[in-house]
Parts: structure tokens; C-alpha cells; sequence
């Protein structure tokens, strides 16, 4: 995590120069993302943190955080929503 931030922070101050919004979405690394990083929602959570720029933000894509996170019953999240 820390060398991901330190490289997002390397270009996020581009993005705060030119007023544009980075953002990461977070998929899932059980199906089809197999070792993409940001597939739990602390993780991303965290990352934004040490960035530490409004310009950073998370797309939060419920479909690959209810296979990371939910376990066996991922219709439930989806239901809720």
C-alpha cells in the first residue's frame, strides 16, 4: 500500500493543479481481478488516507465488494441496495 500511495502522490498533484478528480475502483481478486489491490473496502479506505487529497476518491463498485466481502450470500447485499 505505501508504494501505491507514494506513486498516486507523485500524480495527484496534477490532478489537484488541473482540478480533476482521480478516482480507483475497487473489484474483486476472488472471480475475475485475480491480485488487484484495492478489492476490500478498508483497504481503499486506508489508501485514500495516505494519499490525503480531495482529488483521490474510490469508486465503490458493490458488485465486487459483495464477493469480497459478503462471504456465500451475496444476493443480500444486492437485494439492499
Amino acid at each position: 500500500m505505501d508504494i501505491c500511495a507514494k506513486g498516486l502522490k507523485q500524480v495527484v498533484g496534477l490532478a489537484e493543479e488541473k482540478k480533476v478528480t482521480l478516482i480507483m475502483e475497487g473489484l474483486n481478486s476472488k472471480v475475475n481481478h485475480k491480485d488487484y489491490m484495492y478489492d476490500k473496502t478498508e483497504w481503499g479506505v486506508k489508501l485514500c488516507k495516505k494519499v490525503g487529497s480531495p482529488r483521490f476518491k474510490l469508486l465503490y463498485d458493490i458488485y465486487h465488494m459483495q464477493i469480497m466481502e459478503c462471504g456465500r450470500d451475496r444476493r443480500r447485499v444486492v437485494v439492499a441496495m
